[in-house]
């Protein structure tokens, strides 16, 4: 295949990506929930933030159309009942799990092509 070709296969299955992560959740939900998921479970709306360039208003948003779905909840701190942390449900990792399955199948694809 040239090298044409399969720069614009490549440039095709990425954009399908995309479309993929967001038919699942916003941008912003997904990279909320792929931030919890690689190691930063249990922090606080304003690490999430901060880790997400994002505003205030996008992140409480996200969390609350999260937690509806049953994709996280929020509980206190135990060190300090004042700060509310986030944490992936068992729904959440699931989530995530299958988000990356899917991603990695289509990676593959591309890579078999090439």
């Amino acid at each position: 295949m040239p090298r044409q070709t399969e720069a614009e296969e490549l440039i095709r299955l990425m954009r399908e990506l995309g479309q993929l992560s967001e038919q699942l959740t916003t941008r912003g939900e997904g990279a909320l929930l792929t931030h919890l998921a690689l190691g930063h479970n249990g922090a606080t709306a304003g690490e999430l933030r901060q880790a997400l360039e994002v505003g205030s208003s996008r992140v409480a948003n996200a969390l609350k159309h999260l937690e509806a779905q049953g994709l996280i909840h929020r509980a206190a701190s135990e060190e300090d009942g004042r700060v509310v942390q986030v944490f992936l449900t068992q729904k959440g990792r699931d989530f995530i799990t299958k988000r990356y399955q899917r991603l990695l199948h289509r990676v593959n694809l591309v890579l078999d092509e090439l």
